[in-house]
């Protein structure tokens, strides 16, 4: 299937490029073929390379009797190289989350980076300086792969689902949403025991187990507190405020999946506007603030994930 629908075509308003496969072997797994290209500026390039390393004497190639350095390249050869970095990089992204991009209605997507063709527009990605916020149509030279991920989605009809001052009248989806916060979607994540005062302080109060869930507590205290699914980073930040407690982590037996079933209901069933009613209903306001007035929208559409299920 073809998908190549201008921000106006678009249900969600959304932008969205791209060709979708069923697996042959998995119904569940759907393949997305995401045609894209990269534009570097200039100033990207030279942040990459230094200074020192691009010329800007010329606009053209480097040729063969250019009398220049070979560690210095001209404009264009500079963008050329960092395009075709930029190229690698998003491809060997997607690799490393071809397992890890799933609902909880079993559904699971994998990506793909492809050329454009006489059916389907390519998706042109500018690459800015580092100090640039990234968008679907322009990264940052920095972009992780979690961002990467976050910004492709945006290219399948997807919205952003954070709060932002700008766009309050957004519809705000949970934290482990990658469309909300794509570094703690992506995340692995821990479950935590708290067993209340123990011998030991300071840093070396947490300690691994095999699993949290059923074990009693060493130090013969009560099981004060258990957390699910908390970050590494969130997990360190509770040690912190907690100096005094014996506490104990495992790795969470059910990961949360990034993706929510109204994500890819709208990623795999694109055209089907019953099936996914609810997200375009509440994708409505999702680039809408007081300057542009919030559009009436359902009670489903408030904070939570009741219109993401």
């Amino acid at each position: 299937m073809i998908v190549n629908d201008s921000f106006s075509e678009s249900p969600t308003g959304v932008q969205r490029r791209y060709r979708l496969r069923r697996d042959s072997r998995d119904s569940r797994l759907y393949h997305v073929d995401i045609p894209m290209s990269f534009a570097v500026s200039l100033e990207a390039a030279i942040q990459s390379r230094g200074q020192s390393s691009v010329a800007r004497l010329s606009p053209n190639d480097r040729d063969p009797g250019d009398s220049r350095p070979s560690s210095v390249l001209g404009p264009k050869v500079a963008r050329a190289e960092m395009s075709t970095a930029f190229i690698i990089r998003t491809t060997q992204c997607f690799a490393s989350m071809r397992d890890k991009l799933y609902s909880s209605d079993g559904t699971k997507i994998q990506l793909h980076l492809s050329n454009g063709s006489s059916e389907i527009d390519n998706n042109m990605v500018a690459v800015a300086p580092s100090q640039h916020r990234s968008n679907m149509g322009s990264w940052s030279r920095d972009i992780d792969c979690s961002g990467i991920i976050h910004e492709a989605l945006h290219l399948l009809g997807l919205c952003d689902g954070y709060p932002e001052g700008r766009y309050n009248c957004r519809s705000i989806e949970p934290e482990h949403s990658i469309m909300s916060n794509d570094r703690i979607a992506l995340s692995e994540t821990f479950d935590l025991l708290n067993c209340g005062p123990g011998q030991n302080s300071g840093a070396t109060n947490l300690s691994q187990a095999p699993s949290v869930s059923s074990m009693t507590c060493s130090n013969g205290g009560a099981r004060q507190n258990i957390m699910t699914h908390l970050t590494r980073d969130q997990m360190n930040r509770y040690r912190d405020q907690h100096p005094q407690d014996q506490l104990f982590y495992s790795r969470s037996e059910n990961q949360r999946p990034p993706l929510f079933p109204a994500h890819t209901r709208l990623i795999t069933q694109p055209y089907c506007g019953s099936a996914n009613e609810r997200y375009i209903n509440c994708s409505k306001n999702s680039i809408r603030g007081k300057a542009e007035g919030c559009l009436p929208s359902p009670s489903y559409c408030g904070k939570g994930s009741t219109y993401l299920q």
